[in-house]
């Protein structure tokens, strides 16, 4: 990943968060996606730029 700051690589995780995603019920019952957030630490810059993009796929 390149940081969105510096542009320079980076591939240090600092850590990782969960967001929930709701998706299309199924039988009547909600459903919920589990989608990690990844951070990252940028040892040019000092920042922590979190993923840009959704590791999902619309269909």
């Amino acid at each position: 990943m390149n940081c969105l700051h510096c542009h320079k690589y980076i591939d240090h995780l600092h850590n990782t968060s969960h967001v929930l995603v709701r998706d299309l019920s199924i039988f009547g019952r909600l459903v919920y996606l589990k989608v990690p957030r990844r951070k990252y630490y940028c040892n040019d810059c000092g920042r922590y730029p979190t993923q840009v993009g959704s590791p999902l796929k619309t269909v």
